[in-house]
């Protein structure tokens, strides 16, 4: 199986799966960055420019960029299998290259209907 539980936290609830970097399944992905104010615009345009390469090589789609009331970046990709996502995320990967003080992930499983979306 390619996605494992990681049990539960100390409120009862599930952890979020660990998506297996070779997994199949589509899954979506929440991301949060902390980004300074003065750099948002920056960050804003390369999130654009990284989400246009990512459809190109690897079908990731995504739904928008938003910001929270703390002033968080908030945006959702669908990918279309794991090998995108760790491909977007090693060194060099568009994801890698965003101007931030730090990203947070979380996944979830996706139908694999939802790869019809992306097409």
């Amino acid at each position: 199986m390619s996605v494992q539980a990681e049990g539960l936290d100390d409120h009862g609830a599930p952890r979020p799966a660990v998506i297996d970097p070779e997994s199949p399944l589509p899954f979506a992905a929440l991301y949060f960055w902390d980004v300074e104010e003065t750099r948002k615009g920056e960050f804003k345009m390369a999130w654009n420019i990284a989400m246009l390469a990512m459809r190109k090589q690897s079908g990731a789609a995504a739904s928008l960029l938003a910001t929270a009331s703390d002033g968080t970046l908030i945006a959702t990709i669908l990918w279309p299998e794991g090998q995108a996502r760790a491909a977007a995320l090693v060194d060099g990967g568009t994801l890698s290259d965003l101007p931030c003080r730090s990203m947070r992930e979380e996944c979830f499983l996706l139908p694999p209907s939802v790869k019809q979306l992306s097409r």
